[in-house]
């Protein structure tokens, strides 16, 4: 089985609005943000993940502390939790740690000599996650998200709203975030303060990549169908969508009353908040922003499409289509974390004269890899070819509803030489009070790209 590649790739993340009062936003690659998703891998054949995280904020205020404490959560191919651990950090801090497996267990093992006042983590944590393939691949993703300030100052250190539901909470200013107010299970945004990164190494090769960052991150509590006008547990009821309702999973049938979306150890990513919200109003483009089709997607491709450059050379190149479609599975205890929008996806490959061939529609897993067909590069258990008749380069076309993020990651005489990451048509564009009269603080949308 050839090695696949992987890397953190462009993510992008939205902040909800709750009634009127918050603005949402949008994201954009190589930004930093207050959250991030990167993929991770690891194998007993050598490969491993290293993760760098960096706190941006130092000190522009006087007497203001900027330390933050930043929660990671470890996810499997399928969505399952696996394992999580909170990150204190000063100013311009960097924290770092390298992602091992066997091909039954990973580790994860910080940097050496990490301390913070007092504070050092462990060795290493450690839990189970079998290997599939030939090479035992162990992977999944990892999210990033501030879920604790030591100095909160809204109007100029952060730069966030000065909305009190949107707020951080505002620290004790004694310059350990460790003992203050932790937002997860909070309403609040995040601030935009951290870059997160990600390299996949093994022993011929070695490749690091910003991760895709989400800024204006809005961490969301709870959701409830059965209010008119309100997609998350809102503080109030927008008059402009009175009488509509959301049937957030499709199900067709409206929960009734709030249903939970924890957060367990600090802040974690739930589905609804790869969303945009709140976009209501006469817009000249968007005009269904009440209903849950009026909802667009802040992680990928507003209109599902991507486009993604891949080599094939028989004996010499072999290229893998990677994505992640993270939180996408519901879970036994919380059905609202599944995302409605499903996963079946289309992929048409192109060559550079335009003559083309198509995979059928296949459901791919929430950590899907790939491979173009061939007889040296099968594709792992659970995931499945993509047909490119005798193509040796050229565009894929790939079509998904579900929320995602990816690249096309490219073998050369059996070392990972390199990757192309997907180029979505269209981005969501959040913003506020774009001269359309349809009230003081509501949302519009913009659509950027093709």
């Amino acid at each position: 089985m050839k090695r696949f590649l992987a890397i953190v790739a462009m993510l992008s993340i939205m902040l909800f609005s709750v009634g009127t009062a918050m603005a949402a936003t949008s994201a954009f690659d190589n930004l930093p943000g207050g959250a991030g998703i990167a993929y991770f891998q690891a194998s007993p054949g050598g490969f491993y993940t290293l993760l760098n995280i960096q706190n941006l904020a130092d000190n522009p205020e006087l007497g203001c502390s900027a330390a933050i404490t930043v929660h990671l959560t470890f996810y499997d191919k399928d969505s399952n939790h696996l394992l999580d651990f909170v990150v204190p950090m000063s100013a311009r801090d960097n924290w770092g740690a390298a992602v091992t497996g066997d091909g039954t267990t990973i580790k994860v093992i910080p940097q050496p000599g990490l301390s913070f006042q007092g504070y050092a983590p462990p060795p290493f944590w450690q839990v189970a996650l079998p290997g599939i393939g030939d090479g035992k691949l162990q992977h999944g993703y990892v999210t990033a998200a501030i879920t604790k300030v030591d100095c909160w100052t809204p109007a100029s250190l952060y730069r966030l709203p000065a909305t009190p539901t949107a707020t951080m909470p505002a620290g004790n200013n004694n310059g350990n975030p460790l003992d203050d107010t932790d937002a997860g299970g909070l309403n609040v945004v995040l601030p935009d303060l951290i870059n997160f990164r990600a390299a996949i190494l093994s022993p011929q090769s070695a490749l690091g990549f910003n991760a895709n960052m989400l800024q204006g991150f809005l961490n969301i509590p709870s959701i409830r169908e059965d209010v008119s006008g309100s997609f998350v547990n809102s503080v109030g009821v927008n008059a402009l969508c009175a009488g509509n309702t959301v049937d957030w999973d499709n199900s067709g049938t409206n929960q009734v009353g709030a249903v939970a979306l924890p957060d367990v150890g600090g802040v974690i990513i739930q589905a609804p908040e790869l969303y945009v919200t709140n976009n209501v109003g006469a817009s000249a483009v968007i005009t269904d922003g009440c209903t849950r089709a009026g909802r667009h997607k802040a992680l990928g491709s507003h209109n599902g499409i991507y486009w993604g450059r891949y080599n094939v050379t028989p004996g010499l190149t072999d290229s893998t289509l990677v994505m992640v479609f993270p939180a996408n599975n519901p879970l036994p205890d919380n059905p609202a974390r599944a995302i409605a929008d499903g996963r079946l996806t289309a992929i048409i490959a192109y060559d550079d004269n335009q003559n083309w061939v198509s995979t059928p529609f296949v459901t791919v897993p929430e950590v899907s890899l790939s491979p173009l067909f061939s007889a040296t590069n099968p594709p792992l258990p659970g995931n499945v070819s993509i047909q490119h008749s005798a193509f040796t380069s050229g565009e894929l076309r790939i079509s998904v509803a579900a929320p995602m993020f990816g690249f096309v990651a490219t073998v050369v005489a059996g070392v990972d030489a390199d990757l192309y990451p997907l180029v979505k048509e269209r981005q969501a564009v959040n913003v506020v009070n774009l001269g359309i009269t349809d009230g003081a603080g509501v949302n519009d949308v913009r659509l950027v790209g093709y």
